[in-house]
Protein backbone atom coordinates (compact mmCIF):
# COMPACT_ATOMS: atom_id res chain seq x y z
CA UNK A 1 0.00 0.00 0.00
CA UNK A 2 2.67 2.57 1.25
CA UNK A 3 5.46 1.96 -1.77
CA UNK A 4 3.99 3.66 -4.40
CA UNK A 5 2.12 6.87 -5.78
CA UNK A 6 -0.55 7.46 -3.45
CA UNK A 7 0.94 8.28 -0.33
CA UNK A 8 -0.29 12.09 0.10
CA UNK A 9 -3.98 10.35 -0.19
CA UNK A 10 -3.01 7.81 2.52
CA UNK A 11 -1.36 10.41 5.02
CA UNK A 12 -4.08 12.58 4.50
CA UNK A 13 -7.20 10.02 4.98
CA UNK A 14 -5.04 8.36 8.27
CA UNK A 15 -4.93 11.69 9.34
CA UNK A 16 -8.51 12.22 9.42
CA UNK A 17 -9.63 8.90 10.82
CA UNK A 18 -6.73 9.92 13.64
CA UNK A 19 -9.68 9.69 16.17
CA UNK A 20 -11.21 6.61 14.85
CA UNK A 21 -7.70 5.05 14.63
CA UNK A 22 -7.44 5.82 18.38
CA UNK A 23 -10.68 4.67 19.21
CA UNK A 24 -9.47 1.08 17.97
CA UNK A 25 -6.21 1.15 19.40
CA UNK A 26 -8.13 1.85 22.79
CA UNK A 27 -10.40 -0.69 22.36
CA UNK A 28 -7.61 -3.47 21.40
CA UNK A 29 -5.26 -2.77 24.45
CA UNK A 30 -8.39 -2.80 26.74
CA UNK A 31 -10.52 -5.41 25.48
CA UNK A 32 -9.89 -9.10 26.44
CA UNK A 33 -7.88 -11.32 23.89
CA UNK A 34 -7.67 -8.53 21.49
CA UNK A 35 -3.84 -7.26 22.69
CA UNK A 36 -2.04 -9.19 19.49
CA UNK A 37 -4.47 -7.26 17.38
CA UNK A 38 -3.55 -3.85 18.97
CA UNK A 39 0.05 -4.79 18.35
CA UNK A 40 -0.50 -5.73 15.12
CA UNK A 41 -2.36 -2.02 13.98
CA UNK A 42 0.61 -0.04 16.21
CA UNK A 43 3.16 -1.62 14.17
CA UNK A 44 1.53 -1.89 10.69
CA UNK A 45 1.13 2.20 11.54
CA UNK A 46 4.86 2.86 11.35
CA UNK A 47 4.58 5.00 7.87
CA UNK A 48 1.99 7.03 9.70
CA UNK A 49 4.25 7.50 12.72
CA UNK A 50 7.18 8.80 11.44
CA UNK A 51 5.25 11.19 9.19
CA UNK A 52 2.42 12.76 10.86
CA UNK A 53 2.31 12.06 14.95
CA UNK A 54 5.82 9.85 16.29
CA UNK A 55 5.23 11.17 19.83
CA UNK A 56 1.62 8.73 19.54
CA UNK A 57 3.33 6.18 17.66
CA UNK A 58 5.86 5.70 20.61
CA UNK A 59 2.92 5.64 22.77
CA UNK A 60 0.92 3.04 21.10
CA UNK A 61 3.60 1.18 20.97
CA UNK A 62 4.66 1.07 24.47
CA UNK A 63 1.40 0.22 25.57
CA UNK A 64 0.78 -2.41 22.85
CA UNK A 65 4.59 -4.35 23.67
CA UNK A 66 3.52 -4.15 27.54
CA UNK A 67 0.22 -5.31 26.90
CA UNK A 68 1.12 -8.57 24.93
CA UNK A 69 4.42 -9.74 25.67
CA UNK A 70 5.10 -13.38 24.10
CA UNK A 71 7.21 -13.83 21.24
CA UNK A 72 4.86 -13.00 17.72
CA UNK A 73 5.98 -11.76 14.54
CA UNK A 74 3.57 -8.80 15.17
CA UNK A 75 5.55 -8.14 18.76
CA UNK A 76 8.76 -8.74 16.31
CA UNK A 77 7.69 -5.90 14.08
CA UNK A 78 6.30 -3.45 16.62
CA UNK A 79 9.57 -3.99 18.37
CA UNK A 80 11.80 -2.48 15.37
CA UNK A 81 9.23 0.02 14.48
CA UNK A 82 9.34 1.29 18.17
CA UNK A 83 13.02 1.24 18.41
CA UNK A 84 13.22 3.21 15.27
CA UNK A 85 11.08 5.67 16.62
CA UNK A 86 13.33 5.81 19.74
CA UNK A 87 16.44 6.49 18.16
CA UNK A 88 14.63 9.31 15.86
CA UNK A 89 13.90 10.66 19.62
CA UNK A 90 17.05 10.60 21.33
CA UNK A 91 16.39 7.48 23.16
CA UNK A 92 19.88 5.63 22.27
CA UNK A 93 19.82 3.29 24.87
CA UNK A 94 16.19 2.16 24.23
CA UNK A 95 16.57 1.97 20.91
CA UNK A 96 19.21 -0.42 21.01
CA UNK A 97 17.96 -2.31 23.55
CA UNK A 98 14.73 -3.10 21.77
CA UNK A 99 16.08 -3.19 18.22
CA UNK A 100 18.93 -6.17 19.79
CA UNK A 101 15.76 -8.32 21.06
CA UNK A 102 14.02 -7.80 17.41
CA UNK A 103 17.06 -9.06 15.66
CA UNK A 104 16.94 -12.23 17.82
CA UNK A 105 12.75 -12.65 17.26
CA UNK A 106 12.99 -12.69 14.07
CA UNK A 107 15.80 -15.05 13.59
CA UNK A 108 13.85 -17.30 15.36
CA UNK A 109 11.14 -16.64 13.30
CA UNK A 110 13.12 -16.45 10.28
CA UNK A 111 11.37 -13.48 9.13
CA UNK A 112 14.20 -11.78 7.03
CA UNK A 113 12.34 -8.42 6.18
CA UNK A 114 12.16 -8.29 9.68
CA UNK A 115 15.78 -8.59 10.72
CA UNK A 116 16.55 -6.74 7.60
CA UNK A 117 14.72 -3.71 9.17
CA UNK A 118 16.06 -4.17 13.33
CA UNK A 119 19.57 -4.49 11.98
CA UNK A 120 19.01 -1.39 9.80
CA UNK A 121 17.72 1.02 12.49
CA UNK A 122 20.02 -0.77 14.73
CA UNK A 123 22.75 1.07 12.33
CA UNK A 124 20.38 4.36 12.31
CA UNK A 125 21.39 3.95 16.05
CA UNK A 126 24.96 3.12 15.77
CA UNK A 127 25.34 6.11 13.41
CA UNK A 128 23.83 8.99 15.97
CA UNK A 129 26.39 7.43 18.28
CA UNK A 130 29.15 8.62 15.84
CA UNK A 131 29.85 4.97 15.62
CA UNK A 132 30.06 4.66 11.70
CA UNK A 133 31.68 1.62 11.15
CA UNK A 134 29.63 -0.25 12.96
CA UNK A 135 26.77 1.95 11.47
CA UNK A 136 28.11 0.99 7.97
CA UNK A 137 28.33 -2.98 9.06
CA UNK A 138 24.44 -2.91 10.09
CA UNK A 139 23.31 -1.07 6.81
CA UNK A 140 24.81 -3.52 4.91
CA UNK A 141 24.10 -6.48 6.82
CA UNK A 142 20.08 -5.42 6.37
CA UNK A 143 20.50 -4.83 2.56
CA UNK A 144 21.73 -8.35 2.20
CA UNK A 145 19.01 -9.65 4.09
CA UNK A 146 16.67 -7.31 1.90
CA UNK A 147 18.03 -9.01 -0.89
CA UNK A 148 17.65 -12.40 0.29
CA UNK A 149 14.25 -12.58 1.09
CA UNK A 150 13.55 -10.13 -2.03
CA UNK A 151 12.17 -7.09 -0.79
CA UNK A 152 11.90 -4.06 -2.47
CA UNK A 153 9.61 -1.16 -0.26
CA UNK A 154 10.41 2.11 0.83
CA UNK A 155 12.25 1.35 3.54
CA UNK A 156 15.07 -0.57 1.82
CA UNK A 157 15.29 2.65 -0.21
CA UNK A 158 15.91 4.33 3.06
CA UNK A 159 18.52 1.84 4.09
CA UNK A 160 20.06 2.15 1.29
CA UNK A 161 20.34 6.24 0.73
CA UNK A 162 21.23 6.24 4.71
CA UNK A 163 24.17 4.08 4.13
CA UNK A 164 25.53 6.87 1.44
CA UNK A 165 25.38 9.29 3.88
CA UNK A 166 27.31 6.99 6.88
CA UNK A 167 30.00 6.46 3.54
CA UNK A 168 30.32 9.78 2.96
CA UNK A 169 31.51 10.33 6.09
CA UNK A 170 33.77 7.35 6.07
CA UNK A 171 35.31 9.43 3.10
CA UNK A 172 34.12 7.61 0.14
CA UNK A 173 31.74 10.36 -1.81
CA UNK A 174 31.74 8.54 -5.02
CA UNK A 175 29.81 5.59 -3.34
CA UNK A 176 27.38 7.46 -1.68
CA UNK A 177 26.15 9.81 -4.28
CA UNK A 178 25.75 6.09 -6.28
CA UNK A 179 23.94 4.71 -3.20
CA UNK A 180 21.57 8.08 -2.64
CA UNK A 181 21.14 7.98 -6.56
CA UNK A 182 20.14 4.14 -6.36
CA UNK A 183 17.62 4.54 -3.47
CA UNK A 184 15.91 7.74 -5.76
CA UNK A 185 15.95 5.54 -8.60
CA UNK A 186 14.33 2.79 -6.92
CA UNK A 187 11.67 5.33 -5.86
CA UNK A 188 11.00 6.80 -8.83
CA UNK A 189 10.01 3.59 -10.55
CA UNK A 190 7.04 3.26 -8.61
CA UNK A 191 6.13 7.11 -8.13
CA UNK A 192 7.02 7.22 -4.25
CA UNK A 193 7.58 10.11 -2.95
CA UNK A 194 8.76 10.05 0.92
CA UNK A 195 12.07 7.58 0.92
CA UNK A 196 12.75 9.61 -2.42
CA UNK A 197 12.63 12.85 -0.27
CA UNK A 198 14.69 11.28 2.55
CA UNK A 199 17.31 9.82 -0.07
CA UNK A 200 17.07 13.81 -1.56
CA UNK A 201 18.04 14.77 2.19
CA UNK A 202 20.75 11.74 2.34
CA UNK A 203 22.43 13.03 -1.11
CA UNK A 204 22.00 16.61 0.04
CA UNK A 205 24.33 15.63 3.39
CA UNK A 206 26.41 13.48 1.68
CA UNK A 207 26.96 16.86 -0.88
CA UNK A 208 27.09 19.19 2.46
CA UNK A 209 29.95 16.83 4.25
CA UNK A 210 32.06 17.42 0.94
CA UNK A 211 31.27 21.47 1.13
CA UNK A 212 29.54 20.64 -2.40
CA UNK A 213 27.23 23.69 -1.44
CA UNK A 214 25.13 24.25 -4.36
CA UNK A 215 24.23 20.63 -5.14
CA UNK A 216 23.57 20.24 -1.17
CA UNK A 217 21.22 23.74 -1.27
CA UNK A 218 19.31 21.92 -4.67
CA UNK A 219 18.57 18.47 -3.30
CA UNK A 220 17.59 19.63 0.11
CA UNK A 221 15.12 21.86 -1.71
CA UNK A 222 13.61 19.20 -3.40
CA UNK A 223 13.37 17.10 -0.66
CA UNK A 224 11.40 20.26 1.31
CA UNK A 225 9.10 20.45 -1.14
CA UNK A 226 7.81 16.36 -1.28
CA UNK A 227 7.97 16.48 2.28
CA UNK A 228 5.75 19.60 2.33
CA UNK A 229 3.60 17.97 -0.18
CA UNK A 230 3.42 14.85 2.39
CA UNK A 231 2.68 16.66 5.28
CA UNK A 232 6.10 14.86 6.79
CA UNK A 233 6.57 16.88 9.88
CA UNK A 234 9.92 14.86 10.66
CA UNK A 235 11.07 15.34 7.47
CA UNK A 236 10.19 18.82 7.10
CA UNK A 237 12.05 19.55 10.07
CA UNK A 238 15.28 17.97 9.10
CA UNK A 239 14.94 19.52 5.79
CA UNK A 240 14.91 23.27 7.90
CA UNK A 241 17.69 21.96 9.79
CA UNK A 242 19.78 20.83 6.81
CA UNK A 243 19.18 24.56 5.03
CA UNK A 244 20.31 26.03 8.04
CA UNK A 245 23.64 24.31 7.86
CA UNK A 246 24.06 24.98 3.97
CA UNK A 247 22.90 28.76 4.52
CA UNK A 248 25.89 28.77 7.99
CA UNK A 249 28.58 27.17 5.46
CA UNK A 250 27.33 29.98 2.54
CA UNK A 251 28.07 32.87 4.96
CA UNK A 252 24.75 33.87 5.07
CA UNK A 253 24.18 34.17 8.39
CA UNK A 254 20.83 35.84 8.86
CA UNK A 255 18.95 33.21 6.76
CA UNK A 256 20.96 30.61 8.96
CA UNK A 257 19.84 32.57 12.02
CA UNK A 258 16.34 32.23 10.90
CA UNK A 259 16.15 28.86 9.77
CA UNK A 260 17.22 27.59 13.21
CA UNK A 261 15.23 29.36 14.98
CA UNK A 262 12.19 27.65 12.76
CA UNK A 263 13.77 24.78 13.15
CA UNK A 264 13.85 24.93 17.33
CA UNK A 265 10.63 25.31 17.39
CA UNK A 266 9.44 22.66 14.83
CA UNK A 267 12.02 20.39 17.09
CA UNK A 268 9.82 21.24 20.43
CA UNK A 269 6.42 20.54 18.85
CA UNK A 270 7.33 16.90 17.20
CA UNK A 271 9.04 15.90 20.61
CA UNK A 272 12.33 14.64 18.55
CA UNK A 273 15.82 16.51 18.85
CA UNK A 274 19.47 15.92 17.38
CA UNK A 275 21.10 16.06 20.16
CA UNK A 276 22.45 12.32 20.62
CA UNK A 277 23.36 12.17 16.86
CA UNK A 278 26.51 13.09 17.34
CA UNK A 279 27.18 14.09 13.80
CA UNK A 280 24.17 16.62 13.41
CA UNK A 281 25.17 17.65 16.94
CA UNK A 282 28.73 18.68 15.64
CA UNK A 283 27.64 20.21 12.66
CA UNK A 284 24.15 21.83 13.90
CA UNK A 285 26.69 23.50 16.85
CA UNK A 286 29.52 24.61 14.30
CA UNK A 287 27.19 26.02 11.92
CA UNK A 288 25.48 28.14 14.81
CA UNK A 289 28.65 29.17 16.05
CA UNK A 290 29.49 30.68 12.95
CA UNK A 291 26.51 32.36 12.49
CA UNK A 292 26.16 34.14 16.51
CA UNK A 293 30.22 34.66 15.68
CA UNK A 294 29.52 36.33 11.83
CA UNK A 295 26.86 39.18 13.90
CA UNK A 296 28.41 39.56 17.20
CA UNK A 297 29.34 43.45 16.57
CA UNK A 298 26.31 44.12 14.50
CA UNK A 299 23.55 46.02 15.81
CA UNK A 300 20.77 43.03 14.46
CA UNK A 301 23.50 40.54 16.83
CA UNK A 302 20.56 40.06 19.73
CA UNK A 303 17.92 38.47 17.64
CA UNK A 304 20.01 36.67 15.84
CA UNK A 305 22.42 35.10 18.41
CA UNK A 306 19.31 34.45 20.07
CA UNK A 307 18.23 31.80 17.48
CA UNK A 308 21.87 30.31 17.33
CA UNK A 309 22.83 30.79 20.64
CA UNK A 310 20.94 27.57 21.49
CA UNK A 311 23.45 24.39 20.97
CA UNK A 312 22.43 20.46 20.62
CA UNK A 313 24.33 19.54 24.16
CA UNK A 314 20.84 19.72 25.41
CA UNK A 315 19.09 17.22 27.07
CA UNK A 316 16.61 15.57 24.32
CA UNK A 317 13.24 16.43 25.17
CA UNK A 318 12.14 13.27 23.74
CA UNK A 319 12.06 11.68 27.05
CA UNK A 320 8.46 13.33 27.78
CA UNK A 321 6.31 10.77 25.34
CA UNK A 322 3.59 12.04 26.29
CA UNK A 323 1.52 12.80 22.76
Amino acid sequence: MWFGPDQMKWSNQFQAEQPNLWQALEFCLTEPGEARTGLWMAGALWWFWHQRAIRDGRRWLDRALACDTEPSRERTRAMWVVGWIAAAQGDLPYALTVLDEAVEDAREFDDQEALGHALQFTGMAKWFQGKLSPAAAAHERALAHYRAAGVVNSLTAMGLSRLGTIVSAQGDPRRAVALCREAIALCDARGEQWAHAWALWNLASAHWLQHALRQADTNVREALRLKTALGDRVGITWCVEMLGWVAAAKGDARRAAVLFGLGDTRWGQIGEWLGTWQTARDASNHARTQVAATHADRPAAPPVQRNCRRTTAVPPRSVDHSG
